[in-house]
């Protein structure tokens, strides 16, 4: 069936917004540092370079970027579940 599903089609779109908020609720560094890895597939080597910091601060940003992602997207998944 060529015809995508609504009802996936539907829940990717509520998956989209959902990391469209978390993304929103992280800090400017933070946000940036997400967005350049995995939406613009920067290395940490050139998103050092880009921010003009050591590559040890690019990891530690990336860290915690992705822990308070987990978090904030753990709480609304799960509550649009419930």
């Amino acid at each position: 069936d060529a015809e995508p599903d609504p009802h996936n089609t539907a829940e990717m779109r509520e998956l989209q917004a959902a990391v469209r908020n978390a993304l929103d609720q992280l800090s400017p560094g933070q946000r940036a540092a997400i967005v350049m890895r995995y939406y613009f597939d920067m290395s940490e080597e050139e998103m050092a370079a880009q921010f003009n910091a050591p590559p040890g601060t690019i990891r530690w940003r990336l860290h915690a970027a992705r822990r308070r992602l987990r978090g904030l997207l753990h709480r609304t998944l799960s509550w649009e579940k419930g």
